[in-house]
């Protein structure tokens, strides 16, 4: 179906492929890493496209995998107490980074490490925010979409779903995008999930 075949839950990989135009040495941070390979964001960036980046997770299982599978670094270290501009700092990220990944659990944790970040200081391309509304993340939702619009974030995806409950939005900054591939996503509440992905969808990757 694809030139990339994509590792993500939802193919939020091939998204972010899509609306920065394959981009190749581009930059993450990934909080809420999960597994080094099945379900990852990053590792299609890493892998195919070279991109460098940072992730963190408290999940010491994953430590020799990452060491074993993937160049960049993990950090094994809980998210919501983290000191982001230390972490920006120590492995050299510029102002600008190209994907921010904000994924641990339970909803209230997620939000905790996202007002950490310092988003005074760093700017990013694409956001994937997971709220997890089905799990009762209603008011972080409703205030990280608050937040990030009045950043000035466009919120391209609303309540992507897997297994048909929602459970994250997708963010652009409109000043980084190449092109007006993003405005293909705008308005779009379908479901992802892998094996019955929409033809909307097939259309637009299948040219990665």
């Amino acid at each position: 179906m694809f030139n990339f075949i994509s590792n993500s839950r939802e193919h939020q990989d091939l998204f972010i492929l899509t609306v920065l135009d394959k981009k190749k040495n581009g930059s993450y941070l990934e909080i809420g890493a999960g597994s080094h390979f099945y379900g990852s964001n990053t590792y299609l960036l890493e892998k195919k496209f070279f991109w460098t980046g940072v992730s963190l997770d408290l999940n010491e299982k994953e430590i020799a995998n990452f060491k074993k599978g993937r160049t960049n670094p993990y950090l094994c270290c809980d998210a919501t107490e983290a000191d982001y501009q230390k972490i920006l700092d120590e492995y050299k990220f510029s102002k600008h980074i190209d994907f921010l990944q904000l994924d641990i659990d339970p909803p209230a944790n997620t939000f905790k490490a996202f007002e950490r970040i310092p988003f005074n200081e760093v700017s990013f391309s694409v956001i994937t925010y997971e709220h997890d509304v089905y799990r009762g993340g209603l008011k972080e939702r409703k205030a990280s979409r608050e937040i990030l619009e009045n950043l000035g974030y466009y919120r391209v995806m609303s309540d992507v779903m897997h297994d048909n409950v929602a459970f994250e939005d997708w963010y652009v900054n409109e000043a980084y995008m190449p092109n007006d591939a993003w405005k293909l996503f705008i308005d779009s509440d379908v479901p992802m999930n892998p094996g019955r992905m929409p033809q909307k969808y097939i259309d637009i990757f299948k040219s990665l």
